[in-house]
């Protein structure tokens, strides 16, 4: 299930339409505090809640150690490096930047071996 959260989030960035409202966001929030205050509300509180769910369960289940899927912001941690991929995107171009596809695989992989209660190749 996070796999597929941390693919889905790259999946967003990887669409013209969702770059273009992010670009839009980013540029915009400092002079336009509601529109920062709808992106918190609407999209980051809705991520991250979602994302705390998982962890949860992941830790129930026995799937994550509790120690570090607990741990204080472990979803806005998760979530910042989708976000730095799109304003690499956003500030070098699409050919430039780094290729969304190979950070999402190499993000997931990192997450969910520090997550694990041993960790595997």
């Amino acid at each position: 299930m996070l796999r597929a959260l941390i693919a889905m989030g790259y999946g967003r960035m990887m669409d013209r339409k969702e770059l273009a409202l992010f670009c839009l966001i980013f540029a915009e929030a400092g002079r336009s505090p509601e529109l920062a205050d709808f992106y918190a509300e609407e999209v980051l509180a809705r991520a991250t809640s979602l994302l705390d769910k998982v962890l949860r369960a992941g830790v129930e289940s026995g799937e994550f150690r509790a120690d570090t899927a607990g741990h204080a912001c472990m979803a806005q941690v998760i979530i910042a490096p989708t976000i730095m991929g799109s304003i690499w995107r956003m500030m070098l171009g699409e050919s430039k930047a780094p290729a969304l596809a190979a950070m999402c695989e190499a993000h997931a992989r990192l997450v969910l071996q520090g997550l694990a209660p041993t960790v595997t190749d």
